[in-house]
């Protein structure tokens, strides 16, 4: 391969990853997709092209390439055993989750909806910890994680790491939970503190939070029911 065919190799996958990165994947062909599995394995070929003559295969339809195995792959010039795996491992995976139920969905719009889901993490817990559960423009349940684990009385929170967190998953909205081992369900000033920090924090990036909640025990302290927020 000359050198300026090197130079427009690279061009096109970068021009491809940066338009996946940049959009998000559904925004790219099915052949800037195939190239972006084939480019790791493809030494030195082209993987633009490669991607082309596996869509001319399957005469440029996915149901088509879908029933085709590793060994059809292999027909293409440049296409070796390993990229071939990759994709047929690919198109399995896909067929495996058209038949695989939805998950069920979330929706966590009410601090007792909150509670009864998430209290038995923080059941009978003998130290301090908090979890943020995060939400699309719907309520439903996106993401939730533990993100401190402190003493018996306290423990830190990144407020900039809670945002950040956010940011990466999309959410836009946020419930903030921590639980009181003492059994002490009323927040303490160092929770009041953080509560507005992390709701002005967030504001400037247009993330809600939409409630911090206290577990304790099998009762509970929310800032939103208490006008708190």
């Amino acid at each position: 391969m000359k050198k300026n065919e090197e130079t427009f190799t690279t061009k096109g996958m970068l021009q491809a990853k940066q338009k996946f990165q940049t959009y998000g994947s559904q925004y790219l062909t099915d052949e800037e997709l195939l190239e972006l599995i084939i480019s790791p394995s493809s030494k030195g070929q082209e993987s633009k092209v490669l991607a082309k003559s596996l869509m001319d295969l399957a005469d440029g339809n996915l149901s088509q390439l879908a029933k085709l195995d590793y060994l059809d792959f292999q027909s293409v010039e440049g296409i070796n055993l390993n990229t071939s795996l990759a994709l047929s491992a690919g198109l399995e995976l896909a067929r495996r989750r058209i038949h695989e139920p939805a998950p069920s969905v979330v929706i966590l719009n009410h601090s007792e909806k909150v509670f009864q889901y998430f209290k038995g993490y923080f059941l009978d817990l003998d130290h301090e910890e908090f979890m943020v559960a995060m939400v699309n423009n719907r309520n439903e349940l996106i993401h939730f994680e533990r993100i401190s684990i402190g003493g018996i009385t306290s423990t830190i929170v990144d407020v900039r790491l809670i945002i950040r967190k956010t940011i990466m998953r999309k959410a836009l909205g946020f419930f903030l939970m921590h639980n009181h081992p003492s059994g002490n369900t009323l927040p303490s000033s160092a929770d009041i503190d953080l509560t507005r920090k992390l709701k002005s924090g967030a504001e400037l990036f247009d993330i809600g939070l939409i409630d911090h909640i206290i577990f304790a025990n099998n009762r509970y302290y929310s800032f939103v029911d208490e006008g708190k927020i």
